[in-house]
């Protein structure tokens, strides 16, 4: 086998097995066997283990390429051509057919490359890796810090048992997908949440997901429209960053924020929301009293005290 893996390498087989079979069925088979692992969870979860299958493409692509380059080569070199003989422009139409695939070759791969580099970098920057999970004295749980793929799977995990109902959440935002997941959750969990310190970003759709969506007084309330936090080249990856970003601003419309909300929201990069504004976009139900020691719908807590 490696016999045969070095012998392509070297241009020393025939131009017709180089092309057809190590160039043609193999790169189908193997492009064929990749495109459906790519499709599959643990594939798509895991940027590492695509960049590792890309990476295989990309190995088995320079062999491909170079031994028929070098095939073509011998051919031309020795006039060695198969029985019955081959016309002479063969060879040269199998190193025009290696500059086609090469130019696709970097058009398709080098995108996808970059991009799966990037969000292997983005997972490892503190958007990746800064949260805390904290267990309450009442089995409830608390997320500090960002929304993330580790994040979100552990408070899935804690919310497994049918009887929790309850999330404290103090973040800055983070992955549109992980906070789509948790809201989800939230959403057909019917959880209460409750966001103390700060909310922003894709918080605040967490926060609005929840039909017993609650606020402690004095926690910063910031809507910020999410942009990529790495460069995109890939075609399919930025349309699929398209639909996140338009999925977000649909998700806030069901939730309960009117039409002429979002665009006001749209119109700035970030905005700060009052408790009376929040409350009005349905991101927002009940606020802590402290007097009272019990939460309050909006409207009479700001009866009672000065509302922002």
């Amino acid at each position: 086998m490696l016999g045969y893996v070095v012998a392509h390498w070297r241009g020393q087989l025939s131009l017709g097995k180089s092309y057809w079979l190590n160039g043609v069925l193999i790169g189908a088979v193997l492009g064929l066997c990749v495109g459906l692992l790519s499709l599959t969870p643990p594939v798509m979860g895991n940027p590492t283990l695509a960049l590792a299958m890309n990476m295989v493409v990309i190995v088995y692509t320079a062999w491909a390429l170079v031994g028929v380059w070098r095939s073509a080569g011998e051919t031309l070199r020795k006039g060695k051509l198969s029985v019955p003989p081959e016309p002479r422009f063969l060879p040269y139409l199998a190193r025009v057919m290696v500059g086609v695939g090469l130019a696709q070759s970097i058009w398709t791969l080098g995108p996808v490359t970059h991009d799966l580099v990037q969000v292997i970098l983005l997972r490892q920057s503190d958007i990746g890796t800064q949260y805390s999970i904290q267990m309450t004295e009442t089995s409830d749980i608390a997320l500090v810090g960002y929304i993330n793929p580790s994040s979100v799977d552990a408070v899935l995990e804690h919310f497994k048992q049918p009887d929790r109902r309850f999330l404290i959440i103090s973040s800055a935002g983070g992955m549109l997908t992980d906070a789509f997941r948790l809201a989800d959750l939230v959403r057909e969990r019917e959880i209460m949440v409750v966001t103390e310190g700060a909310c922003a970003s894709s918080c605040l759709l967490v926060l609005a997901a929840s039909p017993r969506g609650a606020v402690i007084p004095g926690t910063q309330l910031l809507f910020h429209n999410p942009q990529p936090a790495v460069t995109i080249l890939d075609a399919d990856a930025k349309a699929v960053i398209a639909n996140d970003l338009n999925q977000y601003y649909e998700r806030f419309l069901t939730y309960g924020a009117s039409a002429d909300f979002i665009s006001r929201m749209k119109a700035q990069s970030e905005t700060p929301l009052g408790l009376r504004e929040a409350a009005g976009a349905n991101i927002i139900k009940l606020v802590w009293d402290e007097g009272e020691e019990s939460f309050l719908p909006v409207d009479e807590y700001c009866r009672q005290h000065e509302c922002p």
